[in-house]
């Protein structure tokens, strides 16, 4: 009967330590699936952050031709304008100019 008592509670005990191993070695695993996740998930949301500065890169990229083309067409146009009020100007004067006799002097 002792002996049984005696057997029971080793294995009682064995059966709890056994329990308590395992429950330990279940969150131990735990901790470092999580770890792994957050590791993961750091990586991954480095991946993004990574992603949205190529994009934001390639934003600004375009967003710069576009500015040098806009330029460039404002250019144009101010020189067409300017040409325009060149020649407008240049066929005024010669306009006035025909107004205006012109005194010839002789070369005695």
């Amino acid at each position: 009967m002792i002996r049984r008592e005696i057997n029971a509670r080793l294995l009682s005990i064995s059966s709890h330590t056994y329990k308590t191993e395992r429950t330990s070695q279940r969150e131990k695993r735990r901790e470092r699936e999580g770890e792994r996740d957050r590791e993961t998930e750091r990586d991954r949301e480095t991946g993004r952050e990574r992603q949205r500065e190529r994009e934001r890169k390639r934003e600004r990229q375009t967003d710069r031709q576009i500015d040098r083309q806009t330029d460039r067409e404002t250019d144009r146009q101010t020189d067409r304008q300017t040409d325009r009020i060149s020649k407008n100007i240049f066929i005024k004067s010669a306009q006035f100019c025909k107004l205006i006799p012109t005194v010839t002097t002789s070369h005695n």
